[in-house]
């Protein structure tokens, strides 16, 4: 039991949906919308500072096990300062890792709940990744992720926002396309942009939005 960091080159259902926090919104944090059984396995992709990692660790407890995967290793450096502080090393298995999202370095049937949170339209192969998580997830395995989308109407945003966005309507396409069912909107944030593609604030008719999308890899009985 405890933490690993590692620094790696960037070359029947589990985990039930649940209403997420209000309050979550507009960040969509996709721990929060998911339930997290003790001893699960829990993989979070874009960790971050380690903030999903934490509050997935305090679910799993002794019997469990949280992979989290950022590219940025000044990121990956926090979380494991944070998981320190928060005294979960001695808690449960914890893995650290810096490496890109596409590349997942996981076995098959890994983990029985996969989250991420904003990172998913960074990655410009969406259909690999989706193949990927797949593969990863045990049957009957949930995904929660929030990402940035866009209308496919907008007029005003420039080349350099829409990089990489894709409409709600393709992510639907993207996952039941790799055999993804029960796929839904959880959460859906409008979000403003100025020229530079941060929010500023103030949510807008048009553009672009967080959504919180969920996701299950059929149970072998179904």
């Amino acid at each position: 039991m405890g933490i690993c960091n590692e620094q790696a080159g960037i070359n029947g259902q589990v985990g039930r949906q649940t209403d997420g926090p209000p309050e979550s919104l507009p960040s969509c944090r996709p721990v929060g919308f998911v339930d997290i059984d003790s001893g699960a396995s829990v993989v979070d992709l874009g960790c971050g500072a380690g903030e999903g990692v934490i509050r997935a660790a305090q679910r799993v407890g002794a019997l469990g096990r949280v992979f989290g995967i950022d590219r940025d290793s000044v990121k990956i450096g926090l979380a494991s300062q944070a998981v320190r502080e928060a005294g979960l090393e001695v808690e449960c298995t914890i893995t650290l890792k810096v490496a890109d999202i596409g590349l997942l370095p996981h076995p098959k049937t890994y983990a029985d709940i996969l989250v991420s949170n904003g990172v998913f339209h960074l990655c410009p192969d969406k259909e690999k990744l989706f193949r990927n998580v797949f593969r990863i997830l045990r049957p009957g395995g949930r995904l929660v992720f929030s990402t940035i989308v866009v209308s496919l109407d907008v007029k005003s945003a420039s080349e350099e926002i829409l990089s990489g966005l894709e409409p709600e309507a393709r992510y639907f396409s993207l996952l039941t396309g790799m055999s993804f069912t029960d796929v839904r909107v959880l959460a859906r944030q409008p979000l403003a942009t100025d020229g530079s593609g941060k929010s500023v604030g103030q949510p807008v008719d048009k553009g672009a939005a967080v959504v919180v999308f969920s996701a299950l890899k059929p149970p072998l009985n179904c």
